[in-house]
């Protein structure tokens, strides 16, 4: 059996007995408010059986895996980190590599890097959390940032590139084919499992494509602003509380919960 086969059985074994699927983002959404983290905890203890669990987080694996152990969170099985440009699975943290061979095509990150030190008002974040297939920048002037005229420029230049803003303050750029929408709806398809078994949920600017796709999507109450948007988006729960407490408000909302 060539390599190929034997890690696309062990993700699909993963979630053989799992009929649904609930993928989160991190900060400020799983966590940010300890006793909701411990109610959320309790409550997925009873949904583990048919449920799979991932996030779908900016922070690259290391640090998100160092955040969850920190918060106790329940272990995912399913890792989409870098907003969507990496993807992990089960205990040992296999790489799906499949999905880097998918978004790689076109990818130009030395032309990015140039054009993006060229855009006045960006300053490009420390090495550390750059990744092979995320070139992240940070905003120095929110008010006078414009994310249009910055996709022109890509355009101009030819750069085929997914560029996300979130919490008024972050530039991360990505292969055109990656973001944690199209991570998941990858997954979805490898795995099988229809939109409407999967619930996403999130509360800024980068869980944006995630939450429009045809999934059950949730905003916890603590949200960014640059989501506001979305409420004139059919078929997502805009939850009233806040941080884990949302996540739960809203697998109640989609009858998640059995």
């Amino acid at each position: 059996m060539n390599d190929y086969l034997k890690r696309s059985n062990k993700f699909s074994e993963m979630f053989k007995d799992k009929t649904q699927l609930l993928i989160v983002d991190i900060d400020n959404t799983l966590i940010g408010n300890q006793q909701a983290v411990h109610r959320f905890a309790e409550v997925f203890d009873k949904m583990h059986s048919y449920t799979g669990f991932g996030i779908a987080s900016g922070r690259r694996l290391d640090s998100a895996v160092n955040i969850l152990r920190e918060w106790q969170t329940p272990t995912p099985e399913l890792w989409i980190t870098s907003v969507g440009s990496e993807i992990n699975y089960g205990p040992s943290l296999l790489k799906n590599k499949e999905w880097e061979l998918h978004i790689k095509e076109q990818w130009q990150p030395e032309a990015i890097q140039e054009l993006l030190k060229a855009t006045p008002g960006l300053t490009q974040q420390p090495a550390v959390v750059q990744r092979p297939y995320k070139i992240s920048f940070d905003v120095m002037d929110s008010v006078g940032f414009n994310l249009s005229e910055l996709e022109e420029r890509f355009h101009q230049h030819n750069i085929l590139a997914n560029i996300i803003y979130s919490h008024g303050k972050h530039v991360d750029v990505l292969p055109h084919r990656a973001s944690k929408g199209k991570a998941i709806q990858f997954i979805s398809e490898q795995l099988n499992f229809p939109a409407h078994k999967i619930l996403v949920a999130g509360d800024s600017g980068n869980d944006t494509e995630m939450l429009k796709t045809e999934m059950a999507g949730v905003v916890v109450g603590n949200y960014s602003q640059e989501l506001e948007d979305l409420k004139k988006t059919d078929g997502i729960y805009f939850a009233q509380k806040t941080y884990a407490d949302g996540i739960i408000e809203g697998l109640f909302h989609y009858n998640f919960i059995r």
